[in-house]
């Protein structure tokens, strides 16, 4: 193989060059299985009543087989996004889709609780380990400009599949019951994830590092609007490579202190979404509002969501990361202060409907907008395992919030709730503050 001095460096084609159709593909084609894993971490909320009649088991039982899933879903993402940086981005993705699949529609085989718990535990290791590696592998086919954008596009698919989820649940449920609900929450991911086998590309990101498989690198660039001959030779000078795949990389000089903020940013925005997601529908029921009300505060708190991350996305990519951030995570303990201060009007929910909506505006925002930031914090041959990582902390926090959520409430009622909230997004923005490799603004 030519000398480094002779070959092409691709760095500048990744993060500068056009955003081409077949990048954008591959994009979508990752951000599809992240589709199918909102729609199956939602299928156990949907079938909880009528699970519950079956097995005449009460609710806090299945409280725990929910915090057991997400258990599985934090060994998961932390154990497959190390994997995807040692064997490839790709089949580890397609690998964990297929693996949830598979045991999601085993599910629909349960015929006791115990069992319930343990293939909802095991299916939880497949839908953590797809997370990390479909974000890498959209960061890594996005120019730098429009990085933040692609992959927050990838994450809003989890909230778009807990939709997807429902309207399906609301036609199966009442006919075919719960066991069908599952086998086709877990037939369809298996049937996409052999499909991608044979149409979703490897990172270019990943396939510079590894000269073998510099044809295919070849080939796939030129799919992506570049010309390159068979006998071109391939590097990434931004990147020094490393022989082997180290986890403690993450803790070396070059990144420990973004690692810790990371997490611990991670960790605190996923308690305060998750604690809204665990507990919003019955504290709203609590204070005298009907379940249709209920379920409207969490659906405008799902989409303001949706629009806040998709605007924090475009905003990044002219402003750069860290004063974007720095505005939602103020903004959302402004709300969560904010919110105890708004009449109760049972009669009229209107203004709180708002509220919450504005609330999942900011503080989803973040959340998103973290997944970008640890994909550019980390360099690409520990990208996967150090968004993995990132993302595992959270889900650590996603399991405390249901139980912190509920003795917050148990103490203190709303007002208190919602301190949580404010406290939590507080912390988040002094870790957002003292980070010190942000996104920067596109030229």
């Amino acid at each position: 193989m030519p000398s480094n001095s002779s070959a092409i460096n691709i760095a500048p084609l990744l993060d500068d060059g056009n955003w081409s159709t077949y990048q954008k593909l591959a994009l979508l084609m990752a951000a599809l299985t992240i589709v199918f894993d909102g729609m199956d971490i939602q299928a156990l909320g949907f079938a909880i009543p009528s699970m519950m009649k079956e097995f005449s088991a009460p609710r806090a039982v299945f409280a725990t087989i929910a915090a057991v899933s997400l258990i599985g879903m934090s060994i998961g993402t932390m154990i497959a996004g190390a994997f995807g940086d040692r064997f490839g981005r790709k089949p580890v993705l397609v690998g964990c889709v297929i693996f949830f699949g598979m045991l999601t529609a085993a599910t629909a085989f349960a015929d006791d609780v115990m069992t319930l718990g343990i293939l909802r535990f095991v299916a939880g290791l497949g839908l953590g380990g797809a997370l990390p590696n479909a974000t890498t592998l959209s960061a890594e086919f996005t120019p730098t400009k429009h990085r933040a954008l692609g992959v927050v596009l990838t994450i809003v698919c989890v909230p778009f599949g807990g939709m997807l989820g429902g309207l399906i649940a609301g036609e199966v449920l009442p006919t075919q019951g719960w066991r069908a609900l599952f086998l086709i929450a877990g037939l369809i991911p298996v049937a996409v994830g052999v499909l991608l086998i044979f149409i979703l590309p490897e990172s270019p990101r990943f396939l510079v590092h590894h000269p073998r498989r510099q044809a295919e690198l070849i080939k796939l660039l030129n799919r992506c609007g570049h010309r390159f001959g068979a006998d071109t030779s391939l590097v990434d000078l931004t990147e020094k490579v490393e022989g082997r795949f180290q986890l403690s990389l993450l803790f070396s000089s070059e990144y420990l202190r973004n690692t810790l903020l990371l997490w611990a940013g991670f960790f605190f925005c996923y308690v305060a979404t998750y604690a809204l997601f665990s507990w919003l529908p019955s504290m709203l029921a609590g204070a005298g509002f009907g379940l249709a009300v209920a379920s409207k505060g969490l659906t405008a708190f799902n989409l303001g969501g949706v629009v806040g991350a998709i605007s924090a996305a475009v905003l990044i990519g002219r402003l750069g990361s860290k004063r974007v951030l720095l505005v939602c995570a103020g903004g959302a303990v402004a709300v969560a202060l904010w919110l105890p201060s708004i009449p109760l009007n049972v009669a009229d929910p209107s203004t709180l409907i708002v509220g919450l909506a504005i609330a999942g505006a900011f503080i989803n925002a973040v959340q998103s907008s973290l997944f970008a930031l640890a994909a550019h914090v980390y360099a690409s041959y520990v990208r996967a395992t150090g968004s993995g990582a990132a993302i595992g902390v959270g889900r650590i926090g996603a399991v405390l919030s249901s139980f912190l959520g509920a003795a917050v409430l148990q103490l203190g009622g709303s007002d208190a709730f919602y301190g949580l909230i404010a406290l939590t997004m507080c912390i988040t923005f002094i870790t957002l503050a003292l980070l010190d490799k942000h996104i920067q603004r596109s030229k």
